[in-house]
């Protein structure tokens, strides 16, 4: 036999050896249930985890975080909020301040408006360079009104665009409302 059939024959009989091994009745590892909404939480120890914030998922309906009136209810907890635990357990919220990488690893959108060159970098077919250009053109339109505002940052065409649009989201101005500040652009 040449040297592949032999690996394919091994690995073969790998494979029965582990199924006949296999208890039967016995069922795999339970899955793991899907968080569909989450927040970062900075715990006073400095540790940084994701908070899943689901009533269903986690029993959580009606807990909160923190103790005494500076404490915070879950479920008045944003999706893709940054949540911080004091020492004195208070709770402050930040509506939308989660990290860029930890909006993604959560399977959230980035808000185009807020997200910094580090946030943008993080995601798929993003270099530094290309960041900086939509960074730069953010700040000559004052903010992006859509996530199709990236046509006209150089380098982004309509297949970059259709690649990169699920990963964003734009907050919509309301008509007689100040323009959201966008940060670290004053």
């Amino acid at each position: 036999m040449g040297g592949r059939q032999e690996i394919g024959m091994f690995i073969v009989a790998a494979l029965l050896l582990a199924l006949a091994a296999w208890p039967a009745g016995e069922a795999g590892p339970e899955p793991v249930v899907p968080c569909a909404r989450q927040a970062e939480l900075r715990e006073a120890s400095g540790e940084t985890r994701l908070l899943c914030l689901d009533d269903s998922t986690t029993g959580a309906a009606g807990q909160a975080l923190g103790q005494g009136s500076g404490a915070c209810k879950l479920e008045d907890i944003p999706a893709g909020a940054s949540v911080t635990l004091a020492a004195d357990g208070s709770c402050q919220v930040t509506e939308g301040g989660m990290p860029g990488r930890l909006r993604l690893i959560a399977g959230e959108k980035l808000d185009l408006n807020r997200a910094s060159t580090e946030d943008l970098e993080a995601l798929p077919g993003i270099g530094p360079s290309l960041a900086e250009r939509i960074v730069k053109t953010r700040q000559e339109l004052g903010r992006f009104e859509s996530v199709d505002d990236l046509l006209e940052v150089s380098g982004i065409g309509e297949k970059r665009l259709a690649r990169l649009s699920p990963f964003f989201f734009v907050v919509p101005v309301a008509p007689g409302k100040p323009t959201p500040e966008v940060p670290g652009e004053n």
